[in-house]
């Protein structure tokens, strides 16, 4: 990865241009989660339950590669048959029992309370047939990046990262994600493997938004929110630089806010915010260049 000399640039200029890349950004979202394919498949998904870590643990420990998991019933719901004599994976299921309360204006009303737990069994779609499940659209999928990144990114962003009092470190895997960033040992790792140099560049800046936004208690709010915002970062930064990012970026922010472009606009000032600490630097770059 080669370096390069960059100009001076007039913050309140990259400052309109990072909210038009973050406009372009909304825009893509709300274009593609307005779509009827990707309501088609939200509407599917929805009849997955979410599970408890308890249950992902016993789904895990059972079937290690299982995808997919529902009900007897709700695989028949969706079209598809449980295969005969195929075996269930056992996870725990609230029992509940209906109660009666009086809400704020004295009205009684009826409610649920939990009364406890009970196994249940689920299957796992390799065990169903029938019809075939709706896939995302192909555009909300994260397609790694090919290619070269601009010259300099890559050792600009490792400073940036530095800079924070993080190292970065090349590894060949991570078990899943590209990149992670670890905050008691102030380690960021990007993988290596079968990733391009635009890939590993684009996960860099998506792990110095982690840096810039969620270190520290006070700056993490929850998972899908902390992720929409690095990665909106990742697509900012690279924006500036002129590497498009758009056949990964757009998938992952459109998954980790659940198809809603509400929160991707919620959080448009920390985003940019960020962005512009993280381009900062390049105020100072090559400055005696001209």
């Amino acid at each position: 990865m080669t370096t390069s000399t960059r100009h001076r640039s007039n913050p309140e200029a990259r400052a309109a241009k990072l909210s038009a890349a973050h406009d372009r950004l909304v825009e893509a979202v709300t274009s593609l989660t307005s779509s009827e394919d990707w309501l088609s498949y939200l509407g599917a998904m929805s009849r997955f339950h979410r599970y408890s870590a308890t249950n992902v643990a016993m789904i895990l420990s059972q079937r290690p590669h299982a995808s997919q998991v529902a009900g007897f019933r709700t695989w028949q719901a969706m079209g598809r048959q449980v295969r005969k004599g195929a075996k269930g994976i056992a996870v725990w299921a609230p029992c509940t029992y209906k109660v009666e309360r009086e809400n704020e204006s004295g009205e009684t009303i009826e409610g649920k309370a939990l009364g406890g737990f009970r196994l249940a069994y689920v299957f796992d779609v390799a065990d169903t047939d029938g019809d075939p499940l709706p896939e995302a659209p192909a555009a909300a999928r994260a397609e790694l990046l090919t290619g070269a990144a601009p010259d300099g990114m890559w050792e600009y962003l490792v400073g940036q990262v530095e800079a924070q009092g993080y190292e970065v470190r090349l590894v060949e895997d991570l078990g899943g994600p590209n990149g992670r960033t670890t905050w008691g040992s102030r380690l960021v790792e990007v993988v290596t493997t079968d990733r391009s140099e635009a890939a590993m560049t684009k996960t860099l800046a998506h792990e110095l938004g982690h840096v810039l936004l969620h270190a520290g208690a006070g700056g993490f709010t929850c998972r899908e929110v902390a992720e929409v915002e690095a990665e909106s970062v990742a697509y900012l930064v690279g924006s500036a630089f002129g590497l498009d990012t758009t056949d990964y970026s757009l998938g992952y922010v459109v998954n980790w806010s659940g198809g809603d472009h509400r929160v991707v606009l919620a959080v448009a000032q920390r985003v940019m915010n960020a962005a512009a600490m993280a381009l900062a630097g390049l105020d100072t770059v090559g400055e005696e260049g001209g």
